[in-house]
């Protein structure tokens, strides 16, 4: 039913409004394993694996129910991931039963997914950027923020070097926390492959003025980490 509405509850001896309970993140998930063969061009090939459940399934099934659209939609939600990529095919899983979670692969070529400078390229980290952006692009709020059902999401990325490339630079590790929830970025480079993983939560499902600067500058930090890049030489 619905999570975080107000509602009035009336009895014999009187009535009173309260708040219908809201589910905590871990009830809400999107876990995303992305396969990444770098090309020395910055080009690459991507194959992805991702399970959404809670509230995050609902919204996508109503999202991807109709087969007529559903291609299309999937492919532009492929190319918010990773900008400019081209969705080759696809399969979902759990479309039409509410009981499961949904299930999905999918490959595409990304044919910019690292940007050249010089000799060297220059990889994002994660899919995930842009949180000050679009959730909280002003300064001040007279208002609550409504940031819906707390969430979370868990992305790997496992990039295969090209072949006579090396790593040189890595971002550190970081974990960026508050109350309103928190981001790991985990950075590790082995034999010839490269694995990211960000983990990233929201605890809450609203923000009051009086905390939205604090929201504010929690966001914009996340942003900072997410935009590290790996250097490739």
């Amino acid at each position: 039913g619905d999570q975080g509405v107000t509602v009035l509850h009336v009895w014999a001896g009187g009535s009173r409004f309260g708040k219908t309970p809201v589910d905590r993140a871990e009830k809400n998930t999107i876990t995303r394993e992305v396969d990444v063969r770098l090309e020395a061009d910055g080009s690459a090939a991507i194959e992805a694996r991702e399970t959404i459940a809670g509230v995050n399934a609902a919204s996508f099934r109503s999202r991807y129910q109709a087969e007529g659209t559903r291609k299309e939609r999937f492919g532009r939600r492929v190319e918010s991931l990773f900008p400019g990529a081209e969705l080759l095919d696809f399969a979902l899983g759990g479309i039409d039963d509410r009981n499961v979670p949904v299930t999905t692969t999918y490959r595409a070529n990304a044919p910019r997914i690292a940007t050249p400078a010089g000799d060297t390229l220059r990889l994002p980290t994660s899919s995930i950027s842009g949180l000050a952006r679009s959730l909280a692009p002003t300064p001040t709020r007279e208002h609550p923020l409504d940031l819906g059902i707390p969430s979370r999401v868990e992305e790997t990325w496992i990039v295969r070097i090209p072949a006579g490339m090396t790593v040189e630079h890595l971002p550190e590790n970081v974990d960026v926390e508050s109350a309103f929830g928190k981001l790991s970025l985990d950075v590790e480079a082995r034999d010839g492959v490269i694995r990211m993983t960000t983990r990233f939560r929201i605890d809450v499902d609203r923000v009051e003025p009086k905390d939205y600067p604090k929201f504010r500058a929690w966001v914009e930090r996340i942003d900072q980490v997410v935009q590290q890049k790996v250097t490739l030489g």
